[in-house]
């Protein structure tokens, strides 16, 4: 594979872990987050709300997301930033990122830019991924939704992280 097909199938699978990650953000605020402080609007897909939304709403929409973690579980104070970047660049490579001076997915010398962006968007988006994807996890298990011989083997990367996750929860959820 060259490096112009390389570029497309990590934005192809960038596509896809992007997907994910807007359908766990998504269910996190619809059910472990029962008091949803972001109201309706924001019900089919916040992140991409956020986009649409003017620069001090998107700040007061992220406090607001940033709050509502932060009184379920003890989140470390960076978060808040490395979430905003998140975003930001979600919405960069969603909305506009080939537009951009230098990000020509047509231009050879514009191809290691990209695999660049795409690769380190890739690896926040799969972190984002992690983090509420616990929460779900174990909103499921507080709500007994799911029994530990009922689930499917998980590595133990992922169950190391959730047990870690599941001491930080401070409050019902």
């Amino acid at each position: 594979m060259d490096a112009h097909e390389d570029a497309w199938a990590r934005i192809g699978l960038l596509l896809g872990v992007l997907q994910n990650v807007e359908h766990a953000v998504n269910t996190a605020l619809r059910w472990v987050f029962r008091n949803d402080p972001f109201g309706e609007e924001h019900q089919d897909n916040l992140l991409d709300q956020l986009s649409h939304l003017k620069d001090f709403q998107r700040k007061k929409t992220l406090g607001q997301l940033s709050c509502a973690l932060r009184a379920q579980a003890n989140m470390h104070p960076d978060f808040e930033t490395f979430f905003s970047k998140f975003v930001d660049d979600r919405n960069r490579f969603i909305h506009r990122l080939f537009l951009e001076d230098g990000f020509n997915i047509g231009r050879p010398e514009d191809t290691e830019r990209i695999r660049r962006f795409i690769d380190d968007l890739t690896d926040r988006a799969l972190t984002v991924a992690a983090v509420f994807h616990a929460f779900l996890d174990v909103w499921a298990e507080k709500n007994e939704l799911v029994k530990a011989e009922e689930r499917h083997p998980r590595p133990q990367f992922f169950e190391d992280m959730v047990s870690r996750f599941r001491a930080e929860i401070t409050r019902e959820t």
